[in-house]
């Protein structure tokens, strides 16, 4: 993740502070999975082909610096937590394989938020 950091913070993609967890003891803490360099060639070339990892690679490929191979982070996955005003938790979804992530459509609906059409 070091020598992502500098990519990341130059190319501007989070304007507020950033805390860096160099021990991933949040991960450790959320008891949060790994995934495999196996579940990702079964997800892209076998079995459960996944439009979203798909999508994710092909992602990755186009963003400059070190997240090219997509796997500058290892195989470590993420989660979504959304929390409302008073602290509570309305969403968590925990990443499944690489590419699994939140639609914000989903979670604008865990926060009540509803869009005039």
């Amino acid at each position: 993740m070091e020598e992502s950091l500098d990519d990341f913070v130059d190319g501007h993609f989070f304007a507020g502070d950033l805390y860096i967890d160099n021990a991933m003891a949040c991960y450790k803490r959320l008891d949060l999975g790994k995934g495999s360099m196996r579940s990702l060639t079964l997800s892209v070339f076998g079995r459960g082909t996944d439009a979203k990892t798909i999508a994710a690679i092909q992602l990755a490929g186009k963003i400059p610096g070190n997240f090219k191979s997509g796997l500058s982070h290892g195989t470590q996955l993420g989660a979504t937590y959304v929390a409302n005003v008073t602290g509570s938790t309305v969403m968590e979804h925990r990443q499944e394989s690489f590419g699994d992530y939140v639609e914000n459509e989903d979670i604008k609906k865990s926060l009540g938020i509803v869009e005039d059409k």
